[in-house]
């Protein structure tokens, strides 16, 4: 959809080229209320974690060979939190007429996921691209869930906060077809981590990268495409926004996001946070428009979860 005065996203995008004082203006006017729990502050993160572009293309194999990565390392965290926490939410806006979220929360102490909105079905993903943002979003692992009322509600919520009203409109709980059919790429569920290098992550960042750019040539400047907001550890928690700029994705980070450093330290390239964290592409300073709305998500999205 193209942005409309509904939605709030698509009014900061116009802000990033308002003078100052009325971004100011325009920021304090998305900040939760001072009676809320607050979980971030509404400061911005210019994070990124160095990695080759690699080569032109990835194989399905080598995508779910990170995919498996990732899950085991949602899984390691979700041995040591409570049921129901929320570790992830990916929002996305790959289209003009299409927007759907990916929640990984926990249960039985593994991570699982439920999609909320008007998602592809595994049937076309599966014949494009492997590394394009909607396969790996509602690939697997992890196993997808039906999706619980709670969680719909959530993520419907959020869809209209960060794409407008229409796209939360159409963000009816997923088809069952959808939910609960096995990943598209057989064969691969084999792989452990161990096998998934730094250079194996960075060529995979590189594939997603290049279909991402893919898309932004399909919508007008200021579409947001993506915004993924992860909450690994109770006092963690970021989003990464993809929006389209001079008809080129770029990516802005907002939150307290784990430095270089520590994601290098941590030598898990696969971990979501190093994976989201990771370069291609750089990133940009956030605007004050994408720090605000930044802000309002992520506390709009843990607030309750924090607040306990």
């Amino acid at each position: 959809m193209r942005f409309s005065g509904t939605s709030r996203v698509a009014s900061n995008a116009v802000r990033w080229l308002l003078p100052c004082c009325w971004v100011a203006a325009a920021h304090a006017g998305c900040t939760p209320r001072d009676d809320e729990p607050r979980l971030v502050e509404a400061a911005g993160v210019q994070t990124a974690v160095p990695g080759s572009t690699g080569p032109a293309a990835v194989t399905a194999h080598e995508v779910q060979a990170v995919q498996v990565a990732r899950a085991e390392a949602w899984d390691r965290y979700a041995a040591a939190l409570p049921e129901g926490y929320l570790l992830s939410i990916e929002l996305l806006h790959p289209g003009l007429d299409q927007a759907f979220a990916v929640v990984t929360a926990v249960k039985d102490h593994r991570a699982v996921q439920s999609v909320v909105g008007n998602a592809p079905s595994l049937d076309d993903v599966a014949a494009g691209d492997p590394a394009s943002p909607m396969a790996v979003a509602i690939g697997e692992p992890p196993p997808k869930q039906p999706t619980e009322p709670g969680i719909a509600a959530l993520g419907t919520s959020l869809l209209a906060d960060a794409f407008g009203a229409g796209a939360g409109a159409r963000a009816a709980p997923v088809r069952r077809g959808v939910t609960e059919r096995a990943a598209p790429h057989r064969g691969a569920a084999a792989v452990t981590r161990s096998s998934v290098s730094a250079e194996d992550v960075a060529r995979f960042k590189a594939a997603w990268w290049r279909a991402m750019a893919g898309l932004a040539g399909h919508v007008p400047d200021g579409h947001v495409l993506s915004v993924e907001l992860l909450r690994s550890r109770p006092d963690q928690a970021f989003a990464v926004f993809t929006a389209v700029k001079a008809g080129q994705p770029v990516q802005y980070v907002v939150g307290t996001a784990p430095s270089p450093v520590a994601l290098a330290a941590a030598d898990d390239p696969a971990s979501p946070s190093a994976i989201a964290l990771g370069e291609p592409p750089p990133k940009d300073p956030p605007p004050p428009g994408i720090v605000a709305e930044g802000t309002s998500l992520l506390n709009a999205a843990f607030r309750a979860q924090a607040a306990k």
